[in-house]
């Protein structure tokens, strides 16, 4: 598929990117069980993934609230 270098977007290469992840997967089961003599997608660079490593917590005095409100409730 041909596309303008302004068309290329963000999103659409994660997709390709992840399509390559796949096809990886295939291959190397392609060559463990046909015996295929080598994975050609394994000498492509794979892109670098990131983890989302943010969590939300929440604060001592919203934990202090929390712990109110449900004792409040027991009654």
């Amino acid at each position: 598929m041909i596309q303008r270098l302004e068309d290329i977007t963000t999103e659409g290469v994660e997709r390709w990117a992840v399509t390559l992840t796949v096809l990886h997967g295939v291959m190397k089961r392609a060559k463990r069980v046909w015996k295929l003599p080598r994975n050609p997608i394994s000498d492509v660079e794979k892109p670098v993934q990131t983890h989302r490593t943010d969590i939300d917590v929440f604060s001592p005095e919203d934990v202090m609230a929390l712990l109110r409100a449900a004792a409040s409730e027991q009654l």
